[in-house]
């Protein structure tokens, strides 16, 4: 029972935990952009939003990916958004930006997604539309958003 404590008590460190062998967080890295481009009609499927590199320390690890997009638009077009390691699609964003959305409504989609790439080697994480349709004249305008690669022991 914890009211029966007193005094001072020692600081708790995982330093000394043995036996554990997955599960383990082994790197983080993350960028986070205040506001970025203005796409004038040219936001298209090759146009690269967010990007971040890691290096699993082992073949094994799994990476899990976290991103946070903000977008606005102006016009009637609509774009899809995925999240990509290097050019191969791996996970979409749940939703269409910017259809049946008045202009100028920021929206914000978000993906989470845990990876296997079984390398040891650099691995590239990009955040690029997946469908655009500019109808006629639409600016898409990117705002805050971040990425985030979570090294996890396997």
């Amino acid at each position: 029972d914890a009211t029966v404590l007193t005094g001072n008590l020692p600081a708790i460190s995982g330093a000394s935990l043995t036996g554990i062998t997955t599960g383990k967080v082994l790197q983080v890295v993350s960028v986070a952009i205040e506001s970025g481009t203005t796409y004038v009609n040219t936001l298209d499927n090759s146009d690269v939003l967010q990007t971040l590199s890691i290096t699993p320390s082992s073949a094994s690890s799994k990476v899990l990916v976290l991103c946070s997009l903000s977008m606005e638009k102006s016009g009637s077009g609509y774009a899809t958004f995925a999240l990509f390691r290097g050019a191969t699609r791996r996970n979409n964003f749940g939703n269409t930006f910017g259809y049946a959305l008045d202009n100028n409504v920021r929206q914000t989609m978000s993906v989470t997604f845990l990876d296997s790439p079984g390398v040891d080697t650099s691995v590239t994480y990009n955040i690029m539309p997946n469908g655009v349709t500019s109808g006629g004249s639409t600016t898409f305008y990117q705002h805050a958003s971040t990425l985030t690669l979570i090294e996890v022991g396997a």
